[in-house]
């Protein structure tokens, strides 16, 4: 049976926060790939405790190519993009998932809330909240939102090649 939802992270050298943001998806997601975009520090071995799925990618300044080099090792028919620094409230992502399973969306693209943390160390934190949804088959509103507003909108996704990350940049 093919996995609903799977969560793809790329990360860098985030031994400090990469264990609070996999508790918080931990036995909820289906799969959990790591992309490992050169880590010199323990953010792998920590990963690798949460899954097997931890991928090395040489980093070449696009976020973009290591987003989609992420989730083309994902299986489930839901992608979550979450970055190492950023955790799920875990009540709230099982009912998320639940919802998946018992009514799917009428769209296709969910918008969530993000904690982000920031700062020396995350001790600081960010909330970023778009509810944004969007048909698949306005491909043309869907290549507009992926120029402007791809990775503040565009964390869960269906799993399908009609959609990729298309920006070098982390954030606008």
């Amino acid at each position: 049976m093919q996995p609903i939802l799977s969560v793809c992270i790329i990360m860098k050298n985030e031994e400090k926060v990469i264990g609070r943001c996999l508790e918080s998806i931990s036995g909820i997601a289906d799969e959990i790939i790591i992309v490992d975009t050169g880590s010199k520090d323990q953010s792998k071995e920590i990963a690798l405790q949460f899954t097997d799925k931890v991928f090395d990618f040489q980093w070449v300044n696009d976020f973009s190519k290591a987003r989609n080099f992420a989730a083309s090792k994902a299986r489930g028919e839901w992608i979550l993009a979450i970055d190492a620094d950023e955790y799920v409230d875990r009540d709230s992502f099982e009912k998320f998932k639940n919802d998946l399973l018992s009514k799917p969306p009428v769209f296709n693209i969910i918008g969530v809330q993000i904690v982000s943390f920031i700062g020396q160390n995350g001790q600081n934190t960010s909330l970023t909240t778009m509810n944004v949804y969007i048909k698949m088959m306005d491909l043309l509103l869907i290549e507009e939102v992926f120029t402007k507003f791809w990775n503040i909108m565009i964390q869960i996704r269906p799993n399908t090649v009609l959609l990729t990350f298309s920006s070098t940049i982390r954030a606008i």
